[in-house]
């Protein structure tokens, strides 16, 4: 079944920033950070590095006392609108670009960069009567022609797109997000060729620029080179891959080559996707709650990306106050899967701190089976009050552990003990058609794996 979205992939630059200064963006995705303040200001300069280390509340911190202490110069307000925007907060950084335009109405590049704002808010009208301001105070700010092109571009008018286009490319004919954004209006006017040439210009300029590759793809695909296609959607793949859109488009590939049952692995994949995206933008919206880590720590595992789950789950442990032991028998049930024992049973062990937990016991006497401490497994597996097939392993494999020593009365009264729970798990079954479980399921919010068991006691 087609999955019921579109997907327009066009790219936006500020002065100074796309595919110049790094990976340009999709309008699908986030927009890149604002173009990196012009300011000779010890502190500005002393923020921007902070930014780039990652310390963005400290970075924040620094530009707000700048600006605080000069409060009518635009450009601290530029700056901070920087760092704000990096963090994800945009609105204060609109704020403050309103304010430099408020001070100095002609800047070019404060109209620009507020513009470019307003444009990912998908206030198009504000937007491009900023670009208009703007490109009448400095004809020459290149990437004003970019900016103004994609309001163009998402109200149709393509043409007048190409036209923008064409004085950026004049300016600047290594400009890649124009290439990229000039292929692309070409596109849609049906101008296949000339949209092959701005794409093949814009991966040779930027053989990073993902958009430039899926948008080659595209249009390989309506001129009838299929495997052509394949291998651009690929490659953007290969550089953004956890975005759903290029297996969306392979898939449509895989099909109308007849490829059945790579289509329907690109489809799980892009279910993977949509469901990790669901998740990561939760936490990004909660990241103080347990819960959303643990949800995605499950979303990873059941993909078999151990190493992304662990992290999750870590974080999940952390964020968790020190009763809860949610997050440390979901982690010990996963670090059991992967056959992480000892991790596993320091997590039961945390929480038996608290009192006996039948879960907890459960999963330590799993990894004690493991790790082949019959004696220590079947002391859990009598405390969780558990019998499954597991239990019953168990004591045939101390049995031979027994036999295997001489011990011949031990191992029979063992293989007897055996017989005996495999009798009584039978009948259990018989009598219900389930084997009943005394522990938290998966959709109570614990993952209990091959913690199953019948709930009643083991013989003496």
């Amino acid at each position: 079944m087609r999955r019921p979205w579109i997907w327009l992939v066009l790219s936006t630059a500020m002065c100074g920033c796309g595919s110049r200064d790094g990976a340009p963006a999709s309008a699908t995705t986030s927009l890149p950070l604002l173009s990196i303040p012009a300011s000779n200001d010890p502190a500005v300069k002393k923020a921007l590095e902070l930014l780039q280390q990652g310390q963005t509340d400290e970075a924040l911190a620094m530009a707000t006392a700048a600006v605080n202490q000069h409060p009518e110069n635009a450009a601290l307000y530029d700056a901070r609108a920087h760092i704000s925007h990096a963090a994800g907060q945009i609105n204060a950084a609109l704020a403050d670009l309103h304010r430099a335009v408020q001070l100095e109405p002609k800047n070019a590049r404060y109209l620009n960069n507020r513009g470019f704002l307003l444009l990912g808010l998908h206030q198009m009208e504000a937007a491009y009567a900023d670009f208009n301001l703007a490109n009448q105070s400095d004809p020459e700010l290149v990437s004003v022609y970019n900016n103004r092109a994609l309001v163009e571009i998402t109200r149709g008018r393509f043409r007048q797109a190409v036209v923008d286009l064409d004085e950026a490319l004049k300016r600047d004919p290594k400009y890649v997000d124009a290439l990229n954004n000039h292929g692309f209006a070409l596109m849609q006017l049906g101008r296949l060729d000339r949209a092959l040439a701005d794409f093949n210009a814009a991966v040779t300029f930027n053989p990073k620029y993902t958009n430039a590759w899926n948008n080659r793809g595209l249009v390989k695909r309506q001129m009838g080179d299929l495997e052509g296609a394949m291998l651009d959607f690929t490659q953007a793949m290969l550089l953004d891959p956890n975005n759903p859109k290029y297996y969306d488009h392979r898939h449509d590939v895989y099909l109308l080559q007849g490829e059945v049952k790579k289509a329907k692995e690109d489809e799980r994949k892009i279910q993977f996707l949509v469901g990790l995206k669901a998740l990561s933008e939760a936490i990004q919206q909660t990241p103080k709650e347990p819960a959303v880590y643990l949800a995605r720590a499950d979303h990873y595992r059941k993909q078999g990306d151990e190493s992304s789950a662990r992290r999750d789950f870590d974080q999940a442990v952390t964020l968790s106050p020190a009763n809860d032991t949610t997050a440390l028998l979901r982690r010990a049930s996963f670090l059991l899967e992967t056959k992480n024992t000892a991790a596993a049973i320091a997590d039961c062990e945390r929480v038996l701190q608290f009192g006996p937990h039948q879960l907890a016991q459960s999963i330590r006497g799993d990894c004690r089976k493991a790790q082949r401490d019959y004696d220590g497994a079947i002391s859990d597996f009598e405390a969780s009050k558990r019998l499954d097939e597991a239990v019953i392993e168990t004591y045939a494999l101390k049995a031979d552990d027994f036999a295997r020593r001489g011990k011949t009365e031990e191992a029979d009264r063992l293989r007897a003990k055996a017989s005996e729970l495999t009798a009584m798990l039978e009948n259990s079954k018989a009598a219900s058609g389930v084997i009943a479980q005394p522990f938290p399921t998966e959709a109570e919010g614990i993952d209990v794996k091959r913690t199953a068991a019948v709930v009643q006691p083991l013989p003496e």
